[in-house]
């Protein structure tokens, strides 16, 4: 996906290069100025503000991007997928803190003026290209969730093709402007001819919606839109097609005098003077807080009498049993978020990876936890993984862990709580369920069952130099049980 969203946009990402670099994009190059100087002035600004050593990187690293930039960007020099992908996985990289942060929070923790440098019309355009990343990466991480992979089960990607602008004298200024047809309006008009295909409630950007976009979906009243800037645009219109049926013109001009109806009303009303809102991306202080890779831990509370016979808290394990258990062949990265060796490098080394609990309706989604090293040498390795794995599910009197292969699920239980386990391909990994308080607290990330409540997501933060991360199920300070996810 991520391929095809980058050679769909190879022009678009050039523009974003250029005007990051302080020159005009190339559809206006002959009438634009040059502001490279101004670029100059910016990073030397932004490396006197720099008074800690993450500031002081994170200015080196992008100074050392828009470097890139001018390498890349020869006369009239197609870009490559692979050049592509660099640049838009560092500006990734550089504005999310590699994964872990959206870019306000990366220039808080910085040290640097957030609001400032969040704005600067240099620095966000770099933040734009992390968007060709970061777009087909929530995507394929909510096919991967449990809770939405059905919504995925049977999709294709349609490209449309845009409309050709045209020249019309109404404007601001009173002269022949070219009328452009908006992303927004083009799904609204494809949906109006496409009467067998059933719509979408919503209509999604990378972008918000400008104030005529939003105004014609209110009036339709068939679509919404997850946000809109508002800004004015003279070049805005529908597009007049022979197409259209009889029923199609009747509603469109319906939509259209509504539309005219309120705007007069709104010129009646006063309105204080304020600046021009971003257009280009979403309100990034509510950005939700992700990892590139995702692995499901789904919790729900037995709703019904469980086959499993309950299991006491107090129930120890054998002390012959090992907790864990050495590989004779060393394995791939694992962790229930599926973090392999690419993911790994996709989001950093150095900074926590974010790891979340999802909660749907019915069942309480803890996608994001990870898993617990193993390392020793049995020699009966090969009759150990044959035995573990033909166990779907691990209580607390089994005696060892259960390997996570991708595409098999595994289950651990208690009295009231089972615990799905799922790895995303290639990685595999184990997941041991203890029962005892043999677990020093300070060292467990604790989830209180009775605080999970629908749709709410709980994080948690695993630095690449931790081998495991343990979970604590507690019911009013209660252990219900410990889960263990290594990797290896």
């Amino acid at each position: 996906m991520s391929a095809l969203i980058l050679s769909l946009s190879q022009e678009r990402i050039k523009s974003r290069m250029r005007l990051a670099l302080g020159r005009p994009p190339a559809h206006n190059f002959s009438r634009g100025r040059t502001d490279e100087q101004k670029l100059t002035n910016t990073l030397t600004r932004m490396r006197a503000e720099a008074s800690t050593p993450v500031a002081k990187d994170l200015v080196r690293r992008i100074s050392a991007l828009t470097q890139r930039f001018e390498e890349i960007l020869g006369p009239d020099k197609p870009l490559s997928t692979h050049e592509m992908k660099e640049v838009v996985n560092e500006s990734f990289s550089i504005t999310t803190s590699d994964g872990a942060l959206p870019f306000r929070t990366t220039l808080k923790h910085a040290g640097l003026n957030c609001r400032k440098w969040f704005n600067n019309k240099f620095i966000m355009q770099i933040d734009k290209l992390a968007a060709y990343h970061r777009i087909p990466d929530t995507l394929a991480r909510a096919a991967y969730r449990k809770a939405t992979r059905p919504l995925f089960s049977s999709i294709k990607i349609e490209y449309i093709e845009a409309y050709q602008s045209r020249l019309s004298p109404v404007s601001l200024t009173g002269k022949k402007v070219e009328c452009h047809v908006h992303a927004e309006v083009q799904l609204v008009i494809h949906y109006l001819q496409s009467a067998k295909t059933l719509p979408p409630r919503f209509i999604g950007s990378s972008k918000g919606a400008c104030f005529l976009c939003h105004l014609l979906i209110v009036e339709h009243g068939s679509f919404a839109v997850s946000t809109w800037h508002g800004r004015l645009f003279d070049q805005w219109t529908i597009p007049d097609l022979a197409e259209y049926t009889p029923k199609s013109v009747a509603t469109l001009r319906a939509i259209i005098q509504r539309m005219h109806d309120k705007a007069s009303r709104l010129r009646t009303m006063p309105h204080p003077r304020r600046p021009y809102p971003l257009t280009s991306r979403h309100n990034l202080q509510n950005f939700p807080k992700f990892s590139p890779a995702t692995t499901i831990l789904t919790v729900k509370h037995a709703s019904q009498p469980s086959v499993i016979q309950p299991i006491s808290p107090n129930h120890d394990a054998p002390r012959d049993s090992p907790d864990v258990v050495d590989f004779s062949e060393p394995l791939p990265t694992l962790s229930t978020a599926g973090l392999d060796k690419e993911a790994t490098t996709t989001d950093g080394s150095e900074t926590p990876m974010q790891r979340s609990v999802r909660t749907p309706t019915e069942d309480i989604v803890a996608p994001p936890a990870q898993e617990h090293s193993v390392a020793s040498n049995l020699t009966s390795s090969d009759e150990w993984w044959e035995s573990g794995s033909s166990k779907s599910t691990i209580t607390g009197s089994s005696a060892r862990p259960v390997r996570l292969l991708p595409n098999v699920p595994r289950f651990a239980a208690v009295t009231g709580l089972e615990i799905m386990a799922e790895i995303q391909s290639p990685a595999v990994g184990m997941m041991t369920l203890k029962t005892n308080d043999s677990y020093d607290s300070s060292g467990c990330h604790v989830i209180r069952v009775e605080e999970l409540d629908a749709g709410r997501e709980v994080t948690f933060d695993r630095r690449d130099n931790e081998p495991s991360i343990i979970l604590r199920f507690q019911e009013q300070e209660r252990l219900l049980c410990c889960v263990i996810l290594e990797w290896a």
